[in-house]
């Protein structure tokens, strides 16, 4: 499903100021100066410290929508396809997409599917060992293992098996039809290094397989840039790999800087220290706005890429909770939701509010403009009808109390980085204005307990929702994060609705694009009428690049990376 823009793209000329904080080793140059053509050219990434893969450089299954571990599986791995800037599937090591009209990929008469993929001529492993089908069959055996814990994709069950015919074909068998066999990216079937993990893999000690540095900092992959320096909390340092499927780098070296604060960033791009910033690193409409407006018009580039919607995901965590047994208590807080007020402040009006899920000029948004959908638009009155419906009316004090005299307590929770706190801190102002018992809890990111804290949040979670191929899923059941999958999953609401499941399994099943959208706008009437999510106001992440370096630019929403092409950029 092709994506489109709904806001504007920031372009604009930079022109490098004096500043403050390099953020990298001292022994690669700062300043912003442009590398002499015969030094090796290294190009200066920042990405916020919270982005740094302590787990592992890639993090198989965990779903393309994700941030932190896409921008590093495109520099360091690769997959069998990837995305161009249209949303359309091409080949990275697949020789070619599959399809139907070819042959390779086919509908059977017991209902099932066969995906025939070809390994392009010439792939290798950074240690110079070649790619073969057998890397993909232990990749595939890994991300069905039970006892590994990483987020595996809920359309992963409908594999089936995996077949190598000879060392350059697989062929993946498909339980039922599912539009998402047409490719396979970093959060499908990984390819893992036979010679080099096998062996481990195989001695059934899954925990010295998952503690194995191989993850860490001896890596190796598939990508365009392999690992040639990792200094934890630091930087991680690439070097160009000659041997890469799409030829070698034009860029020799890259190196990573991870920074603690955003501020920091703003003020190392700003300086020169920074040669880049890319999609992962999150930067805000109003960080961008900073480093456009202290720029000026004479430098390089600076864009606003669109990528979700800010959400509040309601957890329905414990169900005794009074928000998870009555929907219209769910209903009143979205209606207690200013979301246009929130844009204006947040966004500096660059973005609209939201009201559903769907990009505004989505084919799929039509539909579901033609059938009709709830719609819970920042009304107070009606908020609080809503609520006395449900038992809840003010008291004396102004908070919402039911028959008992309980407050509705509700707390909302996010990561505390970048305007995430002043995010979650208007919503519970906004809450609490209308009764609810709101207050807003940041989280670290960096807590070894993180992924726990967010899945048990007594209220609900600020997280993104990107309406990406595969963002349906992220409500299933089979979704939900437990203490068996070390809070690993990417259903944040932990709501689970049979309905819904069901939902899902008829979106990934019809082949055909237009009666998906038909099926994306049945999505999102159940997600009107429920409300596990409270959507808020699209929105952006900010790519800026300085003058001298091309090659950064528009992505796809499908693919929210900006290092999936850096293999062709230049540095002057």
């Amino acid at each position: 499903m092709k994506k489109t823009h709904w806001f504007g793209l920031i372009c604009t000329a930079l022109v490098v100021l004096g500043g403050c904080a390099p953020a990298g080793p001292s022994s690669f140059n700062g300043g912003g100066s442009v590398p002499s053509t015969s030094a090796p050219k290294t190009l200066r990434i920042a990405l916020q410290g919270f982005e740094e893969p302590t787990e592992g450089i890639i993090r198989y299954g965990s779903g393309s929508g994700g941030f932190d571990p896409l921008e590093h599986y495109l520099l360091f791995h690769a997959p069998l396809t990837v995305y161009d800037v249209q949303g359309n599937l091409i080949p990275r090591l697949a020789e070619k997409v599959p399809s139907f009209q070819d042959g390779d990929w086919k509908s059977l008469p017991d209902g099932r599917m066969e995906v025939t993929w070809k390994l392009r001529a010439g792939a290798r492993w950074h240690d110079g060992a070649p790619l073969v089908a057998d890397d993909f069959v232990l990749g595939f055996q890994v991300l069905n293992d039970p006892d590994v814990p990483v987020s595996r994709p809920t359309w992963g069950r409908l594999i089936s098996d995996i077949q190598t015919p000879d060392p350059h074909t697989i062929v993946l068998q498909w339980r039922e039809p599912s539009f998402l066999a047409g490719g396979n990216g970093a959060s499908d079937v990984p390819a893992l290094p036979v010679h080099l993990l096998s062996d481990l893999y195989r001695t059934g000690d899954k925990q010295a397989f998952i503690n194995s540095t191989y993850w860490t900092t001896e890596f190796i992959g598939l990508g365009p840039y392999k690992l040639s320096r990792w200094q934890r909390g630091s930087f991680m340092e690439g070097a160009a790999f000659d041997g890469y499927v799409l030829g070698r780098p034009k860029i020799d070296r890259i190196l990573l800087n991870y920074v603690g604060d955003v501020n920091t960033i703003v003020a190392g791009v700003l300086s020169g220290d920074q040669d880049m910033v890319p999609m992962g690193t999150r930067l805000d409409a109003g960080q961008l706005v900073v480093v456009r407006d202290g720029w000026g018009p004479d430098g390089g580039m600076t864009l606003l890429m669109p990528f979700g919607i800010r959400t509040v995901w309601l957890n329905f965590s414990n169900p005794s909770a009074p928000w998870v047994r009555d929907p219209r208590l769910r209903r009143a807080v979205s209606h207690s939701t200013d979301r246009e007020g929130m844009a204006e402040a947040l966004q500096f009006g660059l973005t609209p509010p939201a009201d559903t899920f769907l990009f505004l000029e989505d084919a799929a948004y039509r539909v579901l403009q033609n059938r009709g959908y709830a719609r819970h638009p920042y009304d107070p009155a009606r908020a609080r009808q809503l609520f006395a419906e449900a038992g809840w009316n003010t008291g004396p004090d102004g908070m919402l109390r039911d028959s008992g005299g309980r407050t509705l307590e509700m707390e909302i929770s996010a990561t505390g980085q970048g305007s995430n706190v002043q995010e979650i801190e208007a919503v519970s102002s906004q809450w609490r204005s209308i009764g609810v018992d709101s207050r807003p809890v940041p989280l670290p990111p960096q807590a070894a307990n993180f992924d726990e804290r967010r899945a048990t949040v007594p209220g609900g979670f600020l997280w993104p929702w990107t309406p990406s191929l595969d963002a349906p899923q992220n409500l299933t059941s089979a979704q939900i994060p437990t203490e068996r999958t070390v809070w690993k999953g990417q259903n944040y609401a932990i709501y689970s609705n049979p309905a819904y499941d069901q939902l899902y399994d008829r979106f990934t099943g019809t082949l055909d694009a237009t009666e998906r959208q038909g099926v994306w706008a049945d999505i999102m009437v159940h997600l009107g009428e429920e409300v596990p999510l409270v959507p808020i106001y699209y929105y952006g992440n900010g790519v800026i690049a300085r003058k001298g370096l091309d090659g950064p630019g528009k992505i796809t929403p499908l693919q929210t990376a900006s290092t999936w092409s850096i293999h062709s950029w230049e540095l002057r």
